[in-house]
């Protein structure tokens, strides 16, 4: 896993996943969905200052991506 630093945002979407770790005080987006684009993409959003991060990973979650859940 590669973090990679940006401000920018990811695209608006619907069908994500969102998890909170209060440890790193941040959260973390994955997946969904717009107008029938598929996203596989890992976001942290640093909860502090609000600044986004895109998260590089080595393998495409494309199956999994639309309405799943992580705890």
């Amino acid at each position: 896993m590669q973090m990679v630093a940006t401000s920018a945002k990811p695209e608006a979407r619907t069908g994500h996943s969102v998890v909170h770790c209060p440890m790193a005080r941040c959260l973390y987006v994955y997946g969904g969905s717009k107008n029938k684009k598929w996203f596989s993409d890992v976001y942290m959003v640093d909860t502090d200052n609000w600044s986004w991060q895109c998260i590089r990973v080595g393998f495409n979650f494309f199956f999994t991506s639309l309405c799943s859940s992580a705890v």
